[in-house]
């Protein structure tokens, strides 16, 4: 787009207004650098003192905003999804070391674990 004048100005709109809603991650944005090619745009001559520099400006705006929404609710649904398995996932100490170990560990395994329980669930 702006090494030349194919498509111009008509199509920087039409593709600003059409990817604000698309949703993106951190990664996606910074690996491409497709956010970094945006934030240019705003100081390229295609916009600097052109009849349609507000209008670009705010469509940047607007991709910007949608943009940091939709990391910002990718993260909240990721740290969600993370909460959800560590709740549902089975519990990998299912007293199976405890048989196999000798009587004694077993019992100081024991008390430790008494103690343990009793500091966690405090005084009663």
């Amino acid at each position: 787009i702006s090494a030349s004048n194919v498509g111009g100005v008509e199509l920087l709109m039409h593709m600003l207004t059409n990817i604000s809603e698309l949703p993106v991650s951190k990664t996606a944005v910074m690996s491409s650098g497709i956010g970094k090619t945006i934030g240019t745009f705003e100081k390229h001559k295609i916009c600097i003192g052109s009849g349609n520099e507000k209008k670009i400006k705010e469509r940047i705006k607007k991709v910007k905003n949608n943009w940091s929404a939709s990391v910002k609710q990718k993260r909240r649904e990721d740290t969600a999804s993370i909460i959800n398995k560590t709740k549902n996932a089975p519990s990998s100490n299912n007293g199976s070391n405890l048989k196999s170990a000798p009587a004694d560990a077993k019992n100081t395994s024991s008390s430790k674990f008494s103690s343990l329980i009793t500091k966690a669930s405090g005084p009663s």
